[in-house]
């Protein structure tokens, strides 16, 4: 079965199985938030083992990963998930139940196995004991193997959506709403993205929207730019991270030039309403979607193993030229 579906429609799924006692022995979930696979998977468990809602004891041992007949396995620190790791699954999984009716095996990023744990994993898969699930993730389907994904019902998860995303930040992690608005609509409702961004960027996304609205000089730009990104893929990646931040930038300027009358929440950096419009002002509609393409033009370049000093450059003299 493969479906794109909100989460809470898969759980609804399972529990339905659950309730007809026809539950598939390899299911895989697939999406770009790996916080949502996560809870997701969480969700599905517990519908699982406690599909009345009556048992809080075992939702308790689910949420803290305690359970004993849970058994999750990601790659953790390291690049790939090891040969070693499936094969404790495989002996795990000849072992009858503790609690519940069945074992469930949580495989994490399933598209970072070595070749030679995915094999492993394939053999379990084609004759897995009766009392034995397996719940897999995966932000990438096309770097699973085939032979996985003929033996899995596979569900294409729905990211949670601008609204939801900050609506979880703020409810389960607390974060201020202005905050949590601003980073979900960063993350575009990837609720892992949005975390990150509050995490790890926030103060440079801030610093990056002075520089451009407060930094006339091209040159200027191009270098403060440059010092937040390291050498190598890392690099690479935040440059990818930095213009997008940059796009939403003149993104927001855009519908600034467009409306005469527009609110601070129609907005993505909307916490720099006053800036953006003052910037706003002596632009010409054409000059922000002339830069705007040229971004996202940038953006495809860092996908193709350009140099980032060369993209930047690229993008200061755009500045300078315009």
């Amino acid at each position: 079965m493969e479906s794109t579906l909100s989460c809470e429609e898969i759980v609804d799924y399972f529990c339905e199985n659950v309730k007809q006692e026809k539950v598939f022995h390899a299911s895989l979930l697939v999406g770009s938030d790996s916080l949502l696979l996560e809870k997701t998977s969480a969700n599905i468990i517990e519908k699982i083992f406690c599909p009345l809602e009556s048992n809080s004891t075992t939702k308790q041992k689910i949420a803290e990963k305690i359970h004993p007949d849970v058994m999750e396995v990601s790659a953790g620190d390291k690049k790939n998930i090891s040969i070693d790791k499936i094969r404790n699954v495989i002996q795990n999984a000849s072992i009858k139940p503790w609690e519940a009716k069945y074992r469930i095996f949580v495989i994490l990023n399933i598209e970072r196995m070595s070749i030679e744990a995915a094999n492993s994993l394939l053999k379990v898969l084609e004759e897995p004991p009766a009392h034995a699930l397996f719940l897999l993730t995966a932000e990438n389907i096309y770097s699973v193997p085939d032979t996985i994904l003929s033996r899995c019902q596979i569900f294409k998860l729905n990211s949670l959506g601008i609204r939801r995303t900050y609506e979880e930040l703020v409810n389960t992690h607390q974060i201020p709403l202005h905050r949590a608005q601003v980073a979900a609509q960063l993350a575009d409702g990837n609720l892992q993205s949005a975390l990150l961004v509050l995490e790890n960027d926030w103060k440079v996304r801030d610093s990056l929207i002075q520089i451009v609205l407060r930094n006339r000089d091209p040159l200027s730009i191009s270098a403060a730019i440059m010092a937040f990104c390291k050498s190598g893929e890392e690099g690479r990646q935040q440059t990818k991270k930095w213009i997008t931040f940059l796009s939403s930038v003149v993104r927001d300027m855009m519908l600034i030039k467009s409306y005469t009358e527009i609110e601070s929440s129609q907005i993505i950096n909307s916490d720099f309403f006053g800036e953006l419009q003052r910037s706003t002002f002596s632009c010409t509609y054409y000059e922000i979607a002339s830069f705007l393409d040229f971004l996202l033009k940038c953006l495809h370049m860092t996908e193709r193993n350009v140099s980032v000093g060369l993209i930047w450059e690229n993008i200061c003299m755009f500045l300078h030229n315009n």
